[in-house]
């Protein structure tokens, strides 16, 4: 018998939507440095910020600096968010 059903489900998350936030960690990386977003000291409230302007771009689907969808953007800072917020802010 397997004891395994409270563990977390991460076989669930979307590959497909991974693989894109993955892009975005990568160009960030290349622009700015491996995970730069930790040093810097900004709250998660700023990277909500950085979600939600991604989020309200209507008329725009893909970023036209990145070339990647503004919506794997936004995921991204908002898993940053969630990590400072699971790690103190």
């Amino acid at each position: 018998m397997k004891h395994d059903s409270e563990k977390s489900r991460v076989d669930l998350i979307p590959a497909d939507a991974l693989l894109e936030v993955g892009q975005v960690l990568r160009f960030g990386a290349t622009k700015y440095g491996e995970n730069n977003w930790k040093g810097l000291g900004n709250g998660r409230e700023r990277y909500i910020g950085a979600a939600l302007r991604h989020i309200y771009q209507r008329d725009e689907i893909v970023d036209r600096e990145s070339k990647l969808l503004h919506l794997a953007h936004a995921a991204s800072s908002i898993l940053f968010a969630l990590h400072l917020t699971l790690n103190g802010d």
